[in-house]
């Protein structure tokens, strides 16, 4: 794995390892009076907690270019100087805050050394959010023209007239192919057109038409249940808002952002497993859970393509970038675009 791509699943923990560092050299106590005692007692903490700046340091060199790494190498350059006894060296002005070789830091090395930790962690934690942030939205937005380049027509695979039956057929897609559902839907639809004809529905009626779909029983039981719910509150039709999508049965965000996407044209970003598989392997997001990827793909690309991003990511999830064994030497987003990340072989 490269050093970028290692770097933005560790920022997390990085940042965590900073603040702790920080914490720890604020409230280091070296109580002898004698500098040199302070001098030898300083060494010996930052011995103890060299795999720590180690482990900074060769974060920050997977990311940073030349400029800002000088930078960070300086900081703790700083460090080194100091407790190796050279404070001839230790004025450097880095972020603003400026290290004095003066007599009050000099009684007080443990001071300096913690000064000098707390800006190499500020000058980590913020670089590496800059950069990380600036560099992954520049790739995300390359590898979103590759994909439209690939994928001109980005439109929902299922098969629909209305909102309405957008609703029911991507209910049905759970844990099922749009194929599949597409072969279902035209009967369902036949015997129940509107929400009004499928509230009033029996069951088992409509278990029986959508059974090839999978977890045939609870998807009845949410289509009716969803049906009786547009009927009662929404006069039969299908809401735009996202709160009040979600409060359907049988509805997530996922949906809801397919709803509002291809029916109303109002842009949302729909995580599904190919999303939430593609985007991981694309160091896009870090996180598995579907809100916090649609947040952090939602900062990424710009809102008029989230829908049309969301569609091409599953259509590529599809068609290359299989679970199991995905075509990486079929993929164009290779080798600069796409880390594989998680990608054994």
């Amino acid at each position: 794995m490269k050093g970028n791509d290692r770097l933005f699943f560790l920022i997390e923990d990085a940042q965590q390892e900073a603040i702790d560092l920080v914490a720890i050299r604020a409230s280091q106590s070296l109580p002898s009076p004698d500098c040199s005692h302070r001098m030898f007692a300083a060494t010996a903490f930052v011995q103890d907690h060299k795999k720590r700046l180690a482990k900074f340091f060769a974060l920050a060199k997977g990311l940073f270019d030349a400029g800002v790494l000088f930078v960070v190498q300086g900081v703790v350059k700083v460090g080194v100087q100091f407790v190796a006894g050279d404070v001839a060296h230790t004025a450097p002005i880095v972020t603003g805050c400026r290290f004095e070789t003066t007599t009050g830091v000099l009684t007080h090395p443990a001071r300096l050394l913690a000064a000098c930790t707390f800006a190499f962690a500020a000058l980590l934690a913020n670089i590496i959010i800059m950069t990380t942030t600036v560099e992954t939205r520049n790739r995300a937005r390359r590898i979103e023209r590759v994909l439209k380049r690939i994928y001109p027509e980005a439109r929902c695979s299922l098969d629909f007239a209305n909102p309405f039956q957008l609703l029911v057929a991507t209910i049905l897609s759970a844990q099922c192919t749009d194929a599949r559902v597409n072969l279902v839907t035209p009967a369902l639809f036949s015997r129940y057109p509107d929400a009004a004809s499928l509230a009033t529905a029996e069951q088992a009626e409509v278990e029986q038409l959508v059974r090839s779909t999978g977890f045939y029983q609870n998807k009845a039981k949410n289509l009716i249940r969803c049906a009786s719910q547009l009927v009662e509150t929404h006069a039969g039709e299908v809401p735009r808002d996202m709160e009040k999508l979600v409060q359907l049965a049988g509805v997530g965000r996922k949906t809801a952002n397919v709803i509002r996407g291809v029916a109303f044209g109002i842009p949302g970003l729909p995580v599904d497993t190919h999303v939430t598989r593609l985007s991981r392997r694309m160091g896009l997001t870090t996180h598995h859970d579907a809100v916090r990827i649609e947040s952090d793909l939602n900062v990424l690309i710009p809102q008029s393509k989230w829908t049309t991003f969301g569609l091409r990511m599953i259509f590529h999830g599809r068609q290359v970038c299989d679970a199991r064994k995905p075509d990486c030497h079929a993929c164009p987003l290779l080798p600069k675009l796409c880390p594989r990340i998680g990608v054994s072989h």
